[in-house]
């Protein structure tokens, strides 16, 4: 690597000009790159126009039908439902009245 640096450093403007050949003969190449993706994108456009409306229909069917699939059961299970939601909610006062007493623990 230093023999390289080195060598560079006594023939600058050799190296210069092979650099400058170097990026001439390479700007076509990459211009041919960049041009076929910016076409690829052009022609593919239309494709992604159509594409994001049916994915966002995709997932908002996807949440309706989990949402739909949850009214139903609490429909079918009503009793059963109004148990859970009164065991969690006990769950959760018991939670905070175990919080409180600590923190009035600690506190006095």
């Amino acid at each position: 690597l230093s023999a390289k640096c080195i060598g560079r450093w006594r023939h600058q403007a050799l190296t210069r000009a092979l650099l400058m050949w170097e990026e001439r003969a390479n700007a076509p190449r990459r211009l041919k790159v960049l041009s076929s993706r910016v076409l690829a994108r052009w022609t593919n456009r239309a494709v992604t126009a159509a594409w994001n409306p049916w994915y966002e229909n995709v997932v908002m069917a996807k949440r309706l039908r989990a949402l739909s699939r949850r009214v139903v059961m609490r429909w079918t299970h009503g009793t059963l439902s109004k148990g859970m939601e009164r065991w969690y909610d006990q769950v959760v006062k018991a939670r905070r009245a175990t919080k409180a007493s600590l923190r009035w623990k600690n506190h006095v």
